[in-house]
């Protein structure tokens, strides 16, 4: 692998996996691994899906990708499953190829919206690898610590008065962008009062709330 520029972070295991089915994975030697990630949460139905591959391979002989000035009904009928399924059935789909471009063209359209100068976010949010939430600057991002609520005695409900929501400028924010569950490589869990307070605090402004579901969404939680 010395021709792979390796720069996410992670150390590397293992280099011969050369066959995938269902949650295992398998090397050269035939040994099974657990993949515990699902292939990095790509792999929500499993590896080497029959149904799946049924699927890609009869569109492949069809057509494999197309641009932004034609299109196909497939398209369509894709967006119209999507928005189904989610009950959204007068909304509209984005297709893009990864969490993070999910994530940056959900923050951009609700700061062209909003027009407001910050997002706000919990301390620990990853959400993107670059752009505007990758970079998590304080020019654009008020980044919530919310470590002092784990022990708070406002069980239903936030106090209004708490010194810690006072920091935050309501009325500068355009959107709460909240990513529920996984952090930064862990997996923590903030107060729903926390939640549904800041939810609430930042509509009160006319603000949005994005839900950045790349890691708890479509399955990958298990339901």
């Amino acid at each position: 692998m010395n021709h792979v520029l390796r720069c996410s972070g992670y150390q590397l295991m293992k280099s011969d996996m050369v066959r995938a089915e269902g949650c295992y994975l398998y090397d050269a030697e035939g040994d099974g691994f657990l993949d515990l990630e699902a292939g990095v949460w790509c792999a929500g139905l499993g590896h080497n899906h029959q149904r799946i591959n049924e699927a890609i391979q009869r569109q492949l002989k069809e057509v494999a990708h197309i641009g932004y000035r034609y299109t196909t009904p497939l398209v369509e009928e894709a967006a119209m499953a999507v928005l189904e399924t989610m009950g959204l059935p007068d909304g509209r789909c984005v297709f893009l190829s990864s969490g993070s471009e999910a994530v940056a063209f959900g923050v951009e359209v609700a700061r062209r919206l909003t027009e407001q100068p910050l997002h706000l976010t919990l301390q620990d949010s990853y959400l993107a690898a670059y752009g505007s939430a990758g970079r998590k600057s304080s020019e654009e991002w008020v980044r919530f610590d919310w470590r002092a609520c784990r022990g708070c005695p406002h069980y239903d409900g936030c106090d209004p008065g708490c010194e810690h929501l006072r920091e935050i400028p309501f009325e500068q924010i355009g959107a709460f962008v909240f990513e529920p569950g996984s952090t930064g490589g862990l997996v923590r869990f903030p107060p729903r009062q926390l939640v549904e307070h800041l939810a609430r605090r930042v509509r009160e402004q006319q603000g949005l709330v994005v839900v950045d579901e790349v890691t708890t969404g479509m399955e990958r939680t298990g339901r």
